[in-house]
């Protein structure tokens, strides 16, 4: 650490608001956060941190973590229902980087390195989306120019078999040839300068990955420094007993914020191992707060050896907060792959990991993205995680907007309870008539995929479900596709069938009196040959 830093951020100088950067940034969250129209009191319960911890960041007394940070400004866009600029955010994140470089240099050295691996990840995918608009205007022209050379060769014939007549004629074809030629020179030329600047993006993305790469292996080797340097300065911290005892006295006193504030350094700078010792030994909810703390705080290794002890794995409570504070600091596909780490926890195994898939699936911003995080636990991890949640998250997040794009992901992924969860899903009361989930959009898509969606609305979905699948096929007097719904209907009836469990007998008991009931009722009672 430089002199400088040990003498403008002690931290008797920053509790007293003495270090001009500390107090900067302090007064830019306030102003932020003064757009919430909360107290501070109410956030703080809000984001499970201690009030006095709030107060401190917004009073330019402590620099707060960046989950904190990126925490406010989810918040404020959910207040607004509008995105803080990003202009913004780089300048709160400018701010704290020099708010810790003169009161923390290790931890400002290890978030600036962080900032500089997201500044490269975004540059690798905007150069992605380069490629991706070069290639397509590269195939457009290349297009064009295949076209033009079809019609010089034309013109060539013409002119040559036409040769003998008028020399206007002559002249013409001549003419028309040239323009052709000039054309294609030109699009040709627009190609290679196409080819030139699609080589130049392809290389620039290779070095974009290969700094990513380069910046991923400085962390985490920051990361391993940093964890030994809090290994080694475990001898310092009081006994467990001791701690056990400290906060247990402080909470009898009603000194709830000095017990938060001792917790908190526990899940920061105390042993792994200590940590998990604490969770059986703390109350129920002080090991909520030290389990959401580790997961803002601690390596991800160290969070998901959290994850997997017994305490955590048994307790909602323990999950709800370790899954909110670790989605604050992870991508939806880190959050992936925590879940599969946690789906193999032999007790309770699958609650953990569901939590956490759903809540991966809620921060994406596209289906293609969730689908991304989900391909790889779909390949791996059927029959070990029960998706319960997951599939409530996908339902609330894409079904309400586009439930059919939603349920073929499902189905493509072949993750069969996966389809179940999604489909079961339906806030539709039974029995009542609503718009339609399906059609008019299945009948727009190839009979096979057709096929395949009446088969998995038959097999893997539940009978409320399939009940409110069969209504919608039937539809009612006036629909424009009612006749090719009832042609759907016989094959999913048929579908049914040919699970071999009694399904049109069951569907026929779920469905209200009706002429959909009567018709299933016809279907069911013709010889199989015989039947509509």
């Amino acid at each position: 650490m430089t002199d400088i830093a040990r003498g403008r951020g002690r931290t008797g100088d920053v509790e007293l608001g003495a270090v001009p950067e500390v107090a900067a940034l302090g007064n830019t969250l306030t102003d932020l956060f003064k757009g919430l129209g909360v107290t501070q009191a109410a956030y703080a319960a809000r984001i499970h941190v201690d009030k006095s911890a709030v107060s401190r960041y917004l009073a330019g007394r402590r620099v707060p973590p960046q989950a904190f940070v990126d925490q406010l400004f989810t918040e404020i866009t959910r207040h607004r229902g509008v995105s803080v600029q990003e202009h913004v955010k780089e300048a709160v994140r400018q701010q704290r980087l020099d708010a810790l470089r003169v009161t923390n240099p290790d931890a400002y050295e290890l978030d600036s390195l962080r900032a500089e691996l997201d500044r490269s990840n975004r540059e690798t995918y905007r150069t992605g989306l380069l490629i991706e608009s070069l290639t397509d205007a590269l195939e457009k022209k290349q297009r064009e120019a295949d076209g033009l050379a079809g019609d010089l060769a034309q013109l060539q014939i013409d002119w040559a078999a036409e040769r003998k007549e008028a020399s206007g004629r002559h002249v013409r074809l001549r003419e028309e040839q040239e323009t052709a030629a000039t054309a294609r020179n030109r699009l040709l030329r627009q190609i290679g300068e196409l080819r030139s600047q699609l080589a130049e993006a392809l290389a620039q993305r290779d070095r974009a990955e290969e700094q990513s790469e380069e910046l991923r292996a400085q962390v985490l080797n920051l990361e391993e420094e940093l964890a030994r340097q809090q290994g080694d300065a475990a001898p310092d911290l009081p006994s467990l007993e001791e701690f056990q005892e400290l906060v247990g006295k402080l909470r009898r006193a009603g000194d709830h914020a000095a017990a938060v504030r001792e917790l908190v350094t526990a899940a920061h700078a105390r042993p792994l191992a200590d940590v998990l010792v604490l969770l059986d030994r703390l109350p129920a909810d002080a090991a909520v707060q030290l389990v959401a703390d580790v997961a803002r705080m601690r390596p991800i290794p160290d969070v998901l050896a959290v994850g997997a002890h017994p305490g955590v794995a048994v307790s909602a409570k323990n999950q709800t907060g370790l899954v909110e504070a670790l989605a604050a600091r992870l991508s939806p596909q880190a959050m992936a792959q925590a879940s599969g780490a946690w789906a193999t926890i032999p007790d309770n195994r699958s609650a953990l990991a569901d939590r956490t898939l759903a809540a991966a699936v809620l921060r994406t911003e596209s289906l293609e993205e969730a689908r991304a995080a989900l391909a790889p636990l779909a390949q791996t991890h059927q029959g070990v995680l029960t998706p319960r949640l997951t599939g409530r998250a996908l339902a609330e997040k894409y079904g309400k907007g586009a439930f059919l794009e939603t349920f073929l992901m499902v189905l493509e992924l072949r993750w069969t309870d996966l389809v179940f969860r999604v489909s079961d899903n339906d806030d539709v009361p039974f029995g009542a008539h609503a718009p339609p989930r399906f059609l008019p959009g299945l009948l727009d898509l190839e009979p096979e995929v057709q096929t395949a969606v009446v088969r998995a609305m038959a097999a893997h979905v539940s009978m409320q479900a399939a009940g409110q699948f069969a209504q919608e096929l039937y539809g009612r007097p006036g629909d424009r596709w009612r006749w090719a719904g009832r042609e759907l209907l016989k094959a999913f009836l048929e579908a049914g069938e040919a699970t071999g469990e009694g399904f049109s007998a069951r569907l026929h008991n779920w469905i209200p009196v009706g002429d959909l009931r009567d018709d299933i009722a016809r279907w069911r009672a013709a010889a199989p040959a015989d039947r509509p």
